[in-house]
């Protein structure tokens, strides 16, 4: 059986990484049994980071590497039923997720204290003590520093908003009447795009980044459809097949 080592739930999401989110979403809809290993040390890992995948003697880390060999393990692609042109757009609102709004989901959380509060005692379960008391300081600051080396923790709370928010209008058009970026059923991007926005919605400080997405009904519906639809059962997991 597959095992996924990954941050476990919290914040009423299935794990508090939107990379370990977009992995569960990719076996769970790619109809694999696999099961979750919330235990392992973050530190022992290849890269230093979740999520990884277990397959017998083979260890897969990073988020894209491990989509890439799900879906040649079950022999088929997410995004198959997509044109050529939905594939080329589909990589790159994947791009747009990962690589833009990851970082405003990164400076949302790590740098307001009132966001922060929530994930300090998962933090707390990586290490033993005394270490645990310590790392979540360290992790804090490496990840703050993330967002201002991109540039997106220099900007005023104005400008990530006004920079945000032009993203947002992308996914909204996309979006349309749905239910998916790309209509009845859900592809690889919203398995990048759906955690990323969940993860904001999630944190509680009223802050110009979450507000940009609250004021959207239908991107707020959207990402509220994905968390209940192909990442469900928060407190159960593995989750159970895709019928």
């Amino acid at each position: 059986m597959l095992t996924l080592r990954a941050f476990g739930p919290g914040s009423n999401l299935p794990s508090q990484s939107p990379f370990v989110m977009k992995i569960m979403g990719y076996l769970h809809l790619l109809g694999l049994d696999w099961q979750i290993d919330v235990k392992a040390d973050i530190r022992a890992q290849p890269s230093g980071k979740f999520p990884v995948l277990v397959d017998g003697d083979q260890v897969i880390a990073d988020s894209g590497a491990i989509a890439l060999y799900l879906e040649a393990k079950a022999g088929h692609t997410l995004n198959d039923h997509l044109t050529d042109t939905q594939k080329t757009l589909s990589h790159t609102l994947v791009r747009m997720a990962e690589e833009h709004i990851y970082f405003y989901v990164v400076h949302n959380r790590w740098s307001v204290d009132e966001n922060f509060a929530l994930i300090r005692p998962s933090l707390e379960k990586l290490a033993p003590f005394p270490i645990s008391k310590i790392l979540p300081r360290i992790i804090r600051k490496n990840a703050v520093g993330q967002p201002r080396a991109q540039g997106v923790g220099r900007m005023s709370p104005d400008m990530q908003a006004a920079r945000l928010a032009a993203d947002f209008d992308v996914l909204e058009r996309q979006i349309g009447d749905g239910p998916w970026l790309f209509g009845a059923d859900p592809c690889a991007a919203d398995l990048s795009t759906a955690p990323m926005l969940a993860q904001i919605l999630a944190c509680p400080a009223d802050t110009e980044i979450r507000r940009a997405l609250t004021k959207r009904p239908a991107l707020t519906a959207y990402t509220n459809r994905a968390v209940a639809e192909l990442f469900p059962a928060h407190d159960t997991l593995p989750f159970p097949r895709r019928p």
